[in-house]
C-alpha cells in the first residue's frame, strides 16, 4: 500500500482499483451472460425450480474443484495431485514417473482434462507441456492434499527427476527431497545447491534449503551446512543470524576445524562492531591453532587469523 501510494503521487501515474463486483454490477454482469438463458431454460421460468438449481451450487469456486476432481477417474485425479506438487507446467512423461502410471494413459488422462478447462496445453522448447489455466487452481489440490499424501509426491517427485538425470545441485531436486517422506535424502542435494546458490547471488533461498535439510543432516553434513547458512547469512546482512548459526558450527566442530570456526565468529562480531568479543575470539582461535600437532597444516589458518 505505502508502494502504491508513492507510485500516485507521481504526475504520470494512474490508480486503477481492482476489486470484486458490486451487487449492483454483479445483476448487471448476469443481465448480459449467456448462462442466465440457460438458468430460464433449467428451471422453465418457475421460482421454486431456480431456488433448487441456485441451492445445489456449491459454497464456492474452490468446493466445485474439489468436486469436480472426485468425478475424475484415479489416473486422471492423481496427474492433478502430481502436477499441484510440481507446481509448473510439465511434460506427460514426468507426471507418468511421478504417478506411477503408464505415459500413453496419463496422456490421455491430461487430454481430457484440458477439454474440461482445468488444463491448458503449451509448447515449451519444442516438448508439449501442461499447467493449470488457473493458477489458483494449483493452489487449492495442494493445499487440499492431506499431509501424507503431499510428502509421497513431492518424493516421487525428486526420484522421477533423479531418474532422468536431472542436475544433483539443481535446488529443486532437494527441495522436492527434502518436502518428502524421506528428506535425508535431499541433504547432499541441498549441500551442492547451495555452493551453486551462493555463487549465483541467490542468498535467500540457499538460507531456505540449508534450514530445510538440517533436520535430516549427519553431524559432519550439519557442519557443512552451517558453513553455508553462516556465510548465506552475513552476504544477506543478517549477522546476528550469522553468528547464531557460526556458533552451532562451534558446538560440532573437532580440535582441526575449531580455529576456522574461531575466525569466523570473530569476523562477524568484528562486522557488528562488537570488537572486544571479536578479539577474544580471535585470540581463542591462536590458543586452538598454537595446540594443533601439525604446525604447517595450522600456517594457512594463522595468517587469516593474524590478518582479521
Amino acid at each position: 500500500q505505502a508502494a502504491a501510494r508513492a507510485l500516485g503521487s507521481e504526475r504520470r501515474a494512474r490508480m486503477l482499483e481492482v476489486g470484486g463486483l458490486s451487487r449492483e454490477q454483479l445483476l448487471e454482469y448476469l443481465r448480459q451472460h449467456p448462462s442466465l438463458d440457460r438458468l430460464l431454460a433449467s428451471s422453465r421460468g418457475r421460482p421454486e425450480d431456480l431456488d433448487e438449481l441456485l441451492e445445489s451450487l456449491p459454497r464456492d469456486t474452490d468446493a466445485l474443484l474439489l468436486q469436480r476432481m472426485q468425478a475424475l477417474d484415479v489416473t486422471a485425479r492423481r496427474a492433478l495431485q502430481a502436477l499441484a506438487v510440481l507446481g509448473r507446467p510439465t511434460s506427460p512423461d514426468l507426471v507418468a514417473g511421478v504417478v506411477g502410471a503408464p505415459v500413453s494413459d496419463v496422456a490421455h488422462a491430461l487430454g481430457q482434462l484440458v477439454e474440461l478447462r482445468i488444463l491448458a496445453r503449451r509448447l515449451q522448447n519444442g516438448e508439449l507441456m501442461f499447467g493449470f489455466v488457473r493458477p489458483h487452481h494449483q493452489e487449492v489440490i495442494a493445499h487440499h492434499l492431506a499431509e501424507n499424501e503431499r510428502a509421497a509426491l513431492h518424493h516421487a517427485v525428486a526420484v522421477a527427476l533423479e531418474a532422468r538425470g536431472h542436475d544433483p545441485a539443481d535446488p529443486l531436486l532437494a527441495f522436492h527431497f527434502l518436502l518428502g517422506n524421506q528428506p535425508q535424502r535431499g541433504v547432499r542435494s541441498a549441500l551442492a545447491a547451495c555452493e551453486r546458490l551462493l555463487l549465483t547471488f541467490a542468498y535467500g533461498t540457499a538460507v531456505d534449503l540449508a534450514t530445510r535439510a538440517l533436520p535430516g543432516a549427519s553431524p559432519e553434513d550439519r557442519f557443512e551446512l552451517l558453513g553455508h547458512l553462516v556465510e548465506a547469512q552475513r552476504l544477506r546482512g543478517e549477522l546476528r543470524a550469522a553468528l547464531a548459526a557460526a556458533e552451532e558450527m562451534r558446538a560440532l566442530a573437532d580440535d582441526k576445524r575449531r580455529p576456522h570456526v574461531l575466525r569466523r565468529i570473530g569476523e562477524l562480531l568484528a562486522a557488528r562492531g562488537d570488537h572486544r568479543a571479536a578479539l577474544d575470539a580471535l585470540e581463542e582461535a591462536l590458543g586452538a591453532l598454537a595446540a594443533l600437532p601439525d604446525e604447517s597444516e595450522a600456517l594457512p589458518e594463522r595468517a587469516l587469523v593474524l590478518a582479521a
